[in-house]
């Protein structure tokens, strides 16, 4: 699983508009020990997930996510204040996915993940 802490998590990004082959491809998580099963995509220790999978894996968090934190700036401006940013901190706050899904989401607050927070 450390593939996918280390790679998958931090660097998945869904894009509609990207027509990019190779992205197409997705990830291949090494699972060493565990059987063949071609029918879903693991064969000789690797695991192939595509995109769309990848992304129905994370889509509901982030959009959980995404709807806390636009009810905590609504929450933050009904006391009369605004939120100077979002800070993306911890885990899931390397996620490149969260991290353009609160850009487009909540376009009036900046929304920053730092490196190693």
């Amino acid at each position: 699983m450390n593939c996918w802490q280390a790679t998958v998590k931090p660097n998945f990004m869904f894009d509609e508009d990207d027509d990019d082959e190779f992205q197409e491809l997705g990830h291949l998580i090494p699972l060493p020990g565990v059987e063949d099963k071609p029918s879903i995509g693991l064969q000789g220790g690797f695991l192939a997930l595509d995109r769309a999978t990848i992304k129905g894996i994370f889509a509901s968090v982030v959009e959980q996510v995404v709807s806390l934190v636009q009810s905590q700036l609504r929450a933050i401006a009904r006391s009369g204040t605004k939120a100077k940013t979002i800070m993306l901190v911890g885990g899931f706050g390397e996620s490149e996915y969260l991290y353009q899904r609160l850009k487009a989401a909540c376009p009036q607050t900046p929304v920053m993940q730092p490196p190693d927070a």
